[in-house]
């Protein structure tokens, strides 16, 4: 067992979602025997995910293919998401468009993706289980609103970078807003604006020329909760991380 950006213990699957890698790969590295990930791995991929130019050697045998190799793959998956277009724009000769939804591919293995894109689900799940969606903007103001439509559990939302875990707030790049009240990023949980839950919307504001990130509930401002540290080159996807909820 390793230990995780903020102290976790974790296990091979873990490991490399703590990098960043998505489940899909992630779920194929354990069925092709993969361990834990080798240190030049653990140190490259998550700079490539998240934009960094980088140079790396190691002895022959110890993952340099695995370390440029994986992250490539999910780049060019998510460009080739990023590129896909609405059909009807498509037949019309638009030119292609951002689809803003939620992945059915950079998700936790449990979190249920809709036909649509627009409903996740975790209902039953004793675990945090969550993802991204498509699209991340690099640069200006965006936000996106989150209605909560089924809450035994707890909801979790906010922005993350593709460097970040899928459980929302638990390493240095992601940064979420509970359903307990609770803002969090590394692990780290403070008080923060109100509960909310059963019926409830919860707005996401990302301000990247003010480097914040604030919420607001039914329509009421809860401030800023979060200064966002300097990013090179990467870009903040909206997230959503569920507790039997959806």
């Amino acid at each position: 067992r390793i230990q995780g950006r903020c102290g976790r213990p974790l296990d091979a699957m873990a490991a490399f979602s703590e990098l960043g890698v998505m489940g899909e790969i992630t779920k194929a590295l354990e069925e092709l025997g993969w361990q834990l990930p080798s240190p030049i791995q653990t140190e490259a991929i998550p700079l490539i995910l998240g934009g960094g130019d980088v140079m790396g050697a190691a002895e022959t045998g110890t993952g340099k293919t695995g370390a440029f190799g994986i992250p490539i793959l999910q780049l060019i998956h998510e460009h080739l998401t990023h590129q896909s277009a609405d059909p009807e724009d498509a037949l019309q000769g638009s030119p292609a468009a951002p689809v803003w939804r939620m992945s059915t591919e950079d998700r936790a293995a449990r979190l249920n993706i809709d036909a649509t894109g627009l409903i996740c689900a975790a209902i039953g799940a004793a675990s945090w289980e969550g993802g991204r969606a498509t699209c991340g903007v690099t640069g200006g103001r965006v936000s996106f609103e989150v209605e909560c439509v089924e809450v035994a559990g707890t909801v979790r939302v906010g922005f993350s970078t593709m460097a970040a875990a899928h459980a929302l707030g638990t390493c240095p790049h992601g940064f979420g807003f509970g359903g307990t009240g609770m803002k969090s990023n590394c692990g780290t949980y403070l008080e923060y604006g109100r509960q909310y839950g059963h019926g409830d919307v919860v707005s996401c504001h990302l301000d990247l020329p003010a480097s914040t990130i604030s919420f607001s509930v039914n329509g009421t401002p809860c401030g800023v909760a979060f200064k966002i540290p300097p990013q090179k080159n990467q870009a903040f996807y909206p997230a959503v991380c569920l507790k039997n909820a959806a």
